[in-house]
């Protein structure tokens, strides 16, 4: 609440300070204009006052277009459409190439995230599909007459298979070297 009142009263201050201002600058007008008049038609007075102005205006008009000119915003106005196309056209083709170097360094990195975080369920995965396999074989051997040759055939070709699984399913459940040294050390 105290932050509010402080907040109102330094509004406040600021209008008082506003209109203060633009009184000093009314009466100093008049108090121009009165000198004036008293050297001439008050009608010369006004006019020239009002060309005093303007042409005050017009110098504070161009120090601020200057300072205007070099904003990022009024270069797309200025300049023809020929350069404005080549500038985007270059700054595109800049962002790209960041891009790229920006993948070329993520890439190594996030193939190796994804495929930790997958490797653990592969192995669940291939041994699905060996069971899965294995029923389909089963349901071959009851229908064919000579089902119990084709099962033996199919258990034979997948004992490399399933001799590599179980080395890489082994290898990937291995904990890693530090933490295995953690737990005989704790």
């Amino acid at each position: 609440m105290r932050d509010v009142r402080r907040g109102m009263r330094d509004g406040a201050v600021a209008i008082v300070a506003v209109v203060a201002l633009i009184a000093a600058f009314a009466f100093a007008n008049v108090a121009a204009f009165i000198g004036l008049s008293s050297a001439m038609p008050a009608w010369l007075a006004a006019l020239a006052l009002a060309g005093a102005w303007i042409a005050f205006g017009v110098l504070v008009g161009l120090g601020v277009f200057s300072r205007v000119r070099r904003w990022r915003l009024s270069k797309a106005f200025l300049t023809s459409s020929e350069e404005v196309q080549g500038q985007l056209e270059q700054a595109r083709d800049d962002a790209g190439e960041a891009v790229r170097a920006t993948l070329e360094q993520l890439g190594p990195a996030l193939s190796i995230e994804l495929a930790t975080a997958a490797i653990p369920s592969a192995g669940g995965i291939v041994e699905g599909v060996l069971d899965v396999s294995d029923d389909a074989v089963e349901a071959i051997v009851e229908d064919l007459p000579a089902g119990s040759v084709v099962n033996q055939i199919w258990g034979v070709a997948l004992i490399p298979g399933r001799f590599g699984l179980r080395i890489a399913t082994t290898v990937l459940r291995r904990e890693a070297p530090e933490n295995g040294r953690r737990e005989r050390d704790g």
